[in-house]
């Protein structure tokens, strides 16, 4: 392992992960929406662009508007919303996602296994005895 896959992530970065990305597919739509902020897209052309499914790709927009990294137009069409709160951040994203994606697709989904092993935990009977 090279010393760019062991450096820690930021802090910051780590929560914004976290309370803002589900999937690696949500990181390609937020970063196609990204790279062209004059740009609106449908869901067909995010589609297209992404080789992904109509409601996979809504699915995604759904967040990232509950987010606020995306505005649905009254058009229908979808477009990043720049901000300097997460801008940033977005742009620490791509950078990262390109020179150490592997890394990036961990921190993804490790919220998730811990989020399932705390729900695992809470039908656990008798505290926290595992191996009986």
């Amino acid at each position: 392992m090279s010393a760019l896959e062991r450096k820690e992530f930021s802090a910051a970065f780590r929560e914004f992960v976290r309370q803002n990305v589900a999937s690696v597919e949500q990181v390609d739509v937020l970063l196609l929406l990204q790279s062209d902020l004059a740009r609106c897209w449908t869901i067909a052309e995010l589609s297209t662009a992404l080789s992904s499914s109509h409601t996979s790709i809504a699915r995604r927009l759904a967040i990232l508007c509950a987010r606020g990294l995306v505005v649905r137009e009254d058009s229908g069409q979808f477009r990043y919303v720049s901000d300097v709160a997460h801008d940033v951040l977005v742009s620490e994203l791509r950078g990262e996602y390109a020179s150490r994606p592997t890394s990036v697709i961990g921190l993804i989904y490790s919220k998730r296994t811990s989020a399932l092993e705390s729900f695992s935990d809470a039908f656990l009977l008798g505290g926290d005895d595992r191996d009986r």
